[in-house]
This record gives structure tokens, sequence and C-alpha cells, in this order.
């Protein structure tokens, strides 16, 4: 961890390089209530041996939501915080805590929804600042203000001397570190957390500010965005109302957590937000080196190159900050100054470069590097010139400098040295104190408005050096240029060549991104002897376990449906097809003894029987002749009205004719249709009539059957008879078979119930609990927080399984094996039948009976479709006859009518 410079120095008070901003905590979570409640419901343990470690979580949790004075001390404080967090998500799911979650301040407070207006709607405000249900949430915005401190830290070190500068260098190197983690790791973790497969994050703004633009490689905000004023109306009170009158704390949270949960990270944990400042602090590192270099006199080759890449740097966060999606998320004077560092280290590039030509006599390179350095620096100023700040910031900004000016923040109050509220709220049109709309008793964010407000001055001020600085270059650019430009006119006389044609100077990178082990690995500084303390709530097995535990018990019921059920039941359900196809009760029924009913053939007559045999036939058929006859009657009864021309009744219709050509043809259709239907009951008839014998054999008992069948006695070899006792006892042998394939489905089954992956995944585990005495200290190693970890142990477990696919193998070889045996035997039944006559006569006798069966449940089906038949043109008859009826009646009312009508 980072310690406090040893030099003993006071921090420089005038600095031109830029801290991160402070995220200050809004909620007041007891997160000891969420963790006791997963102990007893997810873990099933008693609370009562974590109480000290919960009360110890509690406590600091609520030191270090409440530092905001950047030193040493309060940043090892956020570290232990942030270890505890990060090993507390090896413990608990992310949801821990439940509804409403946490609340953060964004980077710059300044840029809620209409803070530049006298009335802040605090729906606005709630809106801007969301409640995330996770506890990842906590830990990217602790993470997040590591990077701020260490930024402090950096710009609290004397960076007039080589060890400040070393220090300070160091300390961005690690801001940079804590951000690149913080994106690389964190941020995935939390937008996985909330639900969101997107990369991109959208806005923390709602929509009535300004608008963030898709880019090209990330998808639109509007996939994946927190929730609105749009999204949820203002609780019963008006807009206005709300706009004009302050709220209490307890209503402002209300409102807030009211909100629907956000689906991925705020704006300000956006990659390309988070890279603007981890280029920023990657610039100012090689700054320092740059500044470390110019302050110990190196050669100007190496100071040029340093400060190319400086520029490099600085370019770099430019260009990220410019980029359409998060714009509007920075304040002008950021852009500002990265542009005006840019420019100064561009053109210092240039005059170390320049000096360089000088000492090698290229008077002509020389000028050329001087003349563009002084136009790229005059442009930079031009353009600075046009951005006005406040004035009032400088002196504001006085009080950011020494460590006791944080002091009044811890107590929620303003400091009697420090700009008043009212001051900075005229000179800018907010940053703190009771603003209207704004809830009046809550601290923690009237802290982090007028924190807001000091940063701006801070920042401002920082502008000012900067620019001072590059004056300053541009003074000694025009010293140089002027005194290289006399000297060529009058001794040298050089060609001045184009600044495109020099040679470039290529920089040179001294500085990455470095984390400190307490961001990369804090789990494993998690012991007693650790300045991070041992690791609370140790004892609890890691909730990853819990949920492999769970991913295990699914996988393993797949595993034995899909490996061992499935498989098995497909197999027995191919063998009893295989087995019906071979016809093995039909190749073996000639060789029954003579007093033995084929199965097959007793199926057939029990089937017969039951249908009613060859008297339901004849009924059937006779029922069909009836309806026929009764359709023949009613169509030449209606047949002769029509054609005839009048209604009956006697009374002529004079709509008849129009109708008479329609109904002759229905008529004429329904008799030749109905002829044609007796045509085919007649043929079948007599098909039943040629069939009787066999259906009156298959009706009858069982002995009639068999006296039907030839008996012949057939006196067979001892091989023949072999084959045939074969064929039996193999078909038995293969049923009971498959009949027992059941037990290994069920003794499968029973072995995954008994199968537990917990043990094993306890040992595989790394982590155990942190235990410390006189001699001996167990260290916390980092623990899976993800079940695919532990796909390598899955696949090691349902190894176990094996033996049970092996055994499927087994049988289905064993299927082939019996189907093959059963084929070869069944073609030495049939040379059997071939060489005795007298089973080729008990074969077609069976071949009969079975055709008998197929003919006459073909006749059955004819028979019933012709009653469906007759009776469908009964029935369109009766209503054709009934219309007929109709039609006379009204003919009766109308010859009445006209008769009675005057003459």
């Amino acid at each position: 961890m980072a310690q406090p410079s040893p030099t003993g120095s006071s921090p420089s008070r005038a600095s031109n390089l830029l801290a991160l901003p402070l995220k200050y905590s809004l909620d007041q979570t007891v997160m000891s209530t969420g963790f006791m409640d997963c102990i007893i419901n997810v873990y099933g343990e008693p609370v009562q041996p974590y109480t000290k470690d919960l009360e110890q979580w509690d406590d600091l949790c609520a030191e270090a939501r409440h530092v905001n004075t950047p030193g040493p001390g309060q940043l090892r404080l956020l570290l232990k915080y942030y270890a505890q967090l990060t090993h507390g998500a090896t413990k608990f799911p992310p949801d821990v805590n439940g509804s409403p979650g946490f609340a953060w301040t964004p980077c710059f407070v300044e840029l809620l929804p209409d803070f530049t207006r006298r009335a802040i709607p605090a729906a606005a405000v709630a809106t801007a600042i969301p409640h995330y249900p996770s506890l990842v949430f906590e830990r990217a915005n602790v993470l997040f203000n590591i990077a701020a401190y260490y930024s402090h830290l950096a710009l609290q070190e004397d960076r007039l001397r080589s060890p400040g500068l070393r220090h300070a260098c160091n300390y961005f190197q690690q801001a940079a570190g804590a951000l690149t983690h913080l994106k690389d790791q964190v941020v995935p973790a939390l937008n996985q957390a909330l639900g969101s497969s997107s990369v991109a994050i959208a806005t923390a703004a709602p929509p009535t500010s300004s608008a963030i633009h898709s880019s090209t490689d990330s998808p639109s905000p509007s996939s994946c965005r927190p929730p609105t004023s749009a999204d949820t109306p203002l609780p019963s009170t008006t807009a206005a109302a709300a706009a004009s009158s302050p709220l209490s704390s307890s209503s402002f949270l209300s409102l807030s957590a009211s909100l629907p949960t956000p689906t991925c990270a705020p704006a300000d944990f956006q990659p390309r937000y988070l890279d603007v400042f981890i280029l920023t602090m990657l610039a100012q590192a090689q700054e320092c080196f740059w500044q470390k270099a110019v302050t110990d006199r190196m050669k100007n080759s190496l100071v040029a190159k340093l400060a190319v890449q400086t520029a490099a740097f600085y370019a770099q966060a430019g260009e990220a900050i410019r980029h359409s999606s998060i714009h509007s998320q920075f304040p002008a004077r950021w852009s500002t100054h990265l542009a005006i560092k840019q420019a100064h280290f561009e053109a210092a590039a240039q005059f170390r470069q320049s000096c360089v030509d000088l000492d090698a006599d290229q008077f002509g390179q020389e000028i050329s590097r001087l003349q563009w350095a002084q136009q790229r620096v005059r442009t930079a100023l031009a353009a600075a010139a046009n951005v006005s700040f406040p004035s009032s910031f400088s002196s504001a900004s006085s009080t950011l400098s020494s460590s006791s000016s944080f002091t009044w923040l811890n107590d929620g109050g303003a400091s009697p040295s420090s700009p008043t509220r009212s001051s900075r709220k005229s000179s800018n049109g907010g940053g703190g104190g009771n603003l209207p709309g704004l809830p009046t008793d809550h601290p923690r964010l009237n802290i982090a408005l007028t924190a807001g407000g000091i940063q701006r001055a801070s920042e401002i001020d920082t502008i000012q050096h900067a620019l001072a600085d590059l004056r300053s270059l541009d003074g000694i650019i025009a010293t140089n240029l002027q005194r290289a430009r006399k000297d060529n006119d009058v001794i040298y006389m050089t060609l001045i060549p184009e600044f495109d044609q020099l040679p470039a100077v290529t920089g040179v990178a001294m500085v990455q991104p470095t984390p400190p082990p307490e961001v990369s690995d804090p789990i494993a500084l998690l012991h007693a002897q650790s300045p991070l303390g041992p690791a609370l709530l140790s004892g609890l097995l890691p909730f990853v376990i819990h949920q492999a535990v769970s991913v295990y018990f699914d996988r393993k019921h797949q595993y034995v449906e899909e490996r061992i059920t499935e498989p098995l039941q497909f197999l027995t359900a191919q063998g009893r097809s295989s087995l019906e196809a071979l016809g093995i009760d039909d190749a073996l029924a000639p060789f029954r003894p003579p007093h033995i009913l084929p199965i097959s053939i007793e199926k057939i007559a029990h089937e017969m029987q039951s249908q009613g045999g060859i008297t339901f036939a004849d009924q059937l058929f006779q029922q069909a002749n009836q309806l026929a006859e009764a359709c023949t009657d009613l169509i030449q009864t209606v047949f002769s009205a029509v054609t005839e021309n009048r209604v009956p009744g006697g009374f002529n219709d004079p709509s008849a004719p129009s109708i008479t050509a329609a109904w002759q043809a229905a008529l004429t259709r329904h008799e030749q249709t109905v002829a044609d239907r007796r045509t085919v009951d007649q043929a079948t008839m007599k098909r039943l009539a040629s069939w009787k014998p066999f259906f009156k054999v298959l009706g009858g008992p069982k002995e009639h059957i068999l006296a039907a069948i030839p008996s012949t006695p057939i006196f067979l070899e001892e091989d023949e008879l072999a084959v045939i006792e074969d064929v039996e006892q193999t078909r038995v042998e293969f049923k009971r078979s498959m009949d027992n394939r059941v037990q290994i489905v069920e003794t499968a089954r029973q072995f995954c119930a008994q199968d537990d992956i917990g043990p094993n995944l306890t040992k595989a585990v790394p982590y155990r609990s942190s235990t410390a005495t006189a001699t001996v200290t167990t260290t916390v190693t980092e623990t899976p927080t993800d079940t695919s970890q532990f796909e390598g142990l899955f696949a090691e477990q349902l190894k176990r399984y094996e033996p049970y696919l092996a055994q499927i193998q087994t049988v289905t070889t064993a299927q082939q094996d019996t189907l093959t045996e059963l084929s070869h035997l069944l073609g030495c039944l049939a040379d059997i039948r071939s060489r005795h006559p007298a089973f080729s006569q008990r074969e077609k006798a069976f071949a009969n009976l079975k055709l008998a069966r197929r003919k006459y449940f073909e006749m059955i089906d004819l028979g019933q479709q012709s009653i469906q038949y007759y009776t469908q043109v009964q029935e369109e008859l009766l209503d054709l006859q009934d219309r007929i009826r109709d039609l006379r009646l009204v003919a009766q009312a109308d010859s009445m009518h006209w008769i009675a009508a005057p003459r």
C-alpha cells in the first residue's frame, strides 16, 4: 500500500495537474441485515457465531462511506473496506441486500439534470442518482474513490523535488491501475449482476439532459439505461410542488428507490468514460517523469521523447473525452485543460528537439521547430482565451490544498474559513446548500454538492496554472526563436525546411497502469497480521459453492436422463419393434401341437368376437339396406311434388318455376348417389356371403377353430426340435432382458440422488478460514467467483456414472447379437417347413384366417360408411320437404288474400 512521502515536505499549493473527483454515498443501508437473512435462509446456519463480524462490517461500512479527506490513513480505510467487499462477494450473492440497494453520486454532481437552474426538482435529482441493488456497485464506487485518493495524494506531494516527483508519479500510476481494474474486472461483473448482456453503458442523466449519441462500436444507450422520471411519475405531489418545496431525507430516498431498477452500470462507469481518467492519470504520471528529467538536467533528446509521449497521452485523453457517447458527461473545463496540456508538451518537445538541432549545427531545423512550437502554443492560447471562468473560484480553490479544508465535510456543516454556500451559489448557479427541491435534512447530498463546488474551483485554478505554464513556454520559445533567427540571418544563412520534412521525434512511455496489490488481489492480504486485518465472515463457505452444488444437481439429473434413461428406453422400444417385425409367433405357429391354438389366431378370433362376428355384420348391412329404401321412397315423394310444378295442398306456387330446376337437380343427384351406394352395398354383401364360413369359424369356440386347421401328425428330427426350442428360449430371454433394463435406470437414479459433490467442492476451493495464532497465520487466497471454474470438477464427478454407460453399451451389443441370432434361427425354421409339406397346409390355413380377419373389418367399415351416408341424405331430404311445406303455407295465404281483394 502507498505510504506518505518520506521527505515530510508540505505539498505544493499551486498545481497544474488534475485530481479525480470523489463520489459520495447517499444511502444508509445496513448491510448486516441482508447478510443475516442469507446466512439463515441460504446457508441454513445460526447467525450468532457471526454477530461480532457483522458488527465490525457495519462499523467499517459507516466509516468508509463518510471518508472525505484525501490522505494515507483515509486511503487505508477505503482499501480495507474494498478488500472486505471483494471477500464478501465470494460469500453472498450480489443482490444480498435486496431493494432499494446502494446510491452514489456521479463523478460530476454539477451535471445533474437542471443543476444550473434555481429550482431543482427532487424527482430529477433522484432519477439521476438511482439505487443499484448490487453489492458489486458498492465495490465499484469504493474502488473509484481509491483511485481518486491516489490522485489527491499525488497532488499533495512536493513536485519541486525529486522524491516528491517520484512519489507523485507512482500515485498517478496506481490511480490508473485501480481504474483499469475497475473497467476490466469490476464493471463487467456489475453488468452481469444487474442482468445486462450489453457491454455498452447508458448515461445516468434523463432524456432532458444533453443527448448521448450512439457510437459505431456500442449499442444505443436506449437499450440499456438507468430509469428516468418518465418511467415513474412523481408521488401525489406535482412536479411544480416538488420544485418549490424541499423534501425530507426519507421522502427523497423513498422517491429514488421507487424508480425501476437499473439494468446496467451508470454512465461514469462506461469504458470510454473511465478511459478518459486512465489516460489523464498516465499523462500526469508521464509528466512527473518528464519534470524529473528536466530537474535532473538530462539530455534534451531524452526530454523531448518524454514530452512527445506526455503529449500523446493527453491527446488520447482529449480524443476519448470528445467521443459523442460521453462528451456531455464531462464539464467543458476538462476538455480545455487536456487541450492546453497537449499543446504545451507538443511545443515543449519541439523546443527540446530544437536544442538538439542547435548542438548538431542544424540551424534551419532549429528555427523550423521553434516556429512550429510558437504557432502551436499561440493557437492554444487563443483558443483558451475564448473560455471564461468565474473569478470567485480562484479564492475558493485555496481551501482544497490543506488537509484541514475537508474537515467540515465530515460534520456535514460549513467551515467558517471556507467560502459561504451562498457565494458559490450566486457565482455559478448552484453547488450546495439548501437548494430548492433538495432534501434539506440529507447531509450527504449537501456535502456532495458543496464538495463539487470546491472541486470545480480547484480544477479551474489548475487550468489557470496550466495557462501560466503555457505562457511561460511561449516566452521562452519566442526568446530562442528571436536569437536563432538573428544568428541565422547574420552568420549561418541556412535554409529553413518545412516542419513536415523534419525527422519526427519518437515518444518513450515510462509509465503504465499499476494497480496496487490491495486492488488486484485484496483477498490474499486479508489476515490478522495485515494492515487490512483478517477476513470477516471467513467461517462461511463461499457462495459460489452453493451455486456450484445447484448447477451440478441439474447437471447430474440431466446426465442420467439424457445419457442413461433415454438411450435405454429407445433401445428397448427398438428391440420390441424388431422382435415384432420378425414375426416369431407366425413362424412357430405351424410347429404348435394340433391341440394348441397359435397366439396370433387366438387374438384374431377374440377381436372378431368382440366386434360381434357375423351377426353384427348381417345386422349392419340390413340396417343400411333399410335406410337406402327409406331414402329412395322419400326422393320419389319430393320429386313428384316438384315435377308437377305445384305446392302440396293444391295451390299453384307463383315462385315454383324459379326454384324447381335447383330442387330437381339436387333430387337427381341424391337419387344417383343412393343408387351407386346401394350397388356397393350389394357387392359387399356378396363378398360377405363368400367369407361367411371363415367368419363363422373365427366366431365360434376354440374347438371349432382347431378343427378347421389341418392337423396331420408331423415327426421332426432332434436337431429340428432343437431349433424350435432355441427360438422359444432366445425370445423369452430377450424379453426378460428388456424388462430388466428398468433396474438399470432405477439404480442410476438412486445413485444420482445420493451423489453429493459438496465435499469435493469444498476441497477444490483454495479458500480457507483465516486464523491466526502466535506462530501460525493462514492466508486467504483468491476464491472462484463463477461456477464455470468448476467445470473440470463437474466432469470428474460425472465420470462416476461411466459404469452405467458401459452397461448400456453391453446391452446394445447384446441386443444386436440376439436379433441377429433370431433372424438366423427363423431362417432355419423356414428350411424345416420347406422339408415337410404338411406344414404348408397349416401355414395356408393360418394365412386364410388372418386374411378373413382383414376382410371382415374392411366390410364392417364399408357398412358403417353406408349407414352414415344414408342418414345424411335422409336429413337433407327431410329438410327439403320442410321447405316445400313452408312454401305451401305461403301460397295458401297469398290465395286467401287474392280472393278477398275488392273488385
